[in-house]
């Protein structure tokens, strides 16, 4: 991989950035637009960053860029692994065409401190045309345990393993992409800060 980082974007309170006295910071960007320098030797933060790096990513031969949104805190906070399982077996929701409707279960297990989380599906992705809802189902029967709905709200106790499962009708047809068609549940805290993530591809083709 040939990139170089452009930028440092950091929320919450540094000690310590390129070797200056951190304070209290609400927002800040680092640019570093050229080399493969390193633009922070030690830090401790409460909040989060964000990495976005530019360059020679994936194709080999154009700019493709990549973010990745690790979160650094001092405090205990709910941390959720999730995993799906669509009706094929082959991690993609295939709807059988323009109107058809389909559905994928979404599994997860909190390894971190009791929160309230709230599941919401998006297109990671471009935005295609797909309805969704999601609601937080009974783990033995996979029956909602509420109305299905844009988002799911629960509270979820350490080593807590809740279930959810996502509703899908396509509106216009969706071509056979897994890197770029996806669903994707993000399960966010009560601050909107992400904790966990999972996708699956979604397609109109058989």
């Amino acid at each position: 991989m040939n990139s170089r980082l452009r930028n440092l974007i950091w929320g919450g309170c540094l000690s310590a950035l390129l070797g200056a006295a951190g304070a209290p910071a609400s927002a800040a960007t680092v640019n570093n637009p050229g080399g493969n320098d390193s633009v922070a030797t030690a830090f401790s933060l409460d909040g989060y960053f964000s990495l976005e790096f530019d360059g020679d990513i994936e194709s080999g031969d154009g700019t493709n860029e990549s973010t990745t949104i690790p979160h650094v805190t001092v405090n205990a906070v709910p941390d959720v692994v999730a995993l799906v399982a669509t009706p094929s077996g082959d991690g993609t929701l295939h709807l059988p065409g323009v109107g058809g409707s389909g559905a994928f279960a979404m599994a997860s297990v909190n390894v971190g401190a009791e929160g309230t989380i709230t599941a919401t599906p998006g297109f990671p992705g471009p935005v295609l045309p797909v309805a969704m809802s999601i609601c937080e189902t009974d783990p033995v029967t996979s029956a909602c345990l509420g109305t299905a709905g844009a988002s799911a709200t629960t509270t979820i106790a350490a080593g807590a393993t809740p279930t959810f499962a996502v509703f899908a009708t396509a509106t216009d047809a969706v071509a056979f992409n897994a890197a770029i068609n996806r669903i994707a549940v993000t399960l966010t805290d009560a601050a909107g800060i992400i904790r966990g993530a999972t996708s699956v591809a979604v397609t109109t083709v058989p």
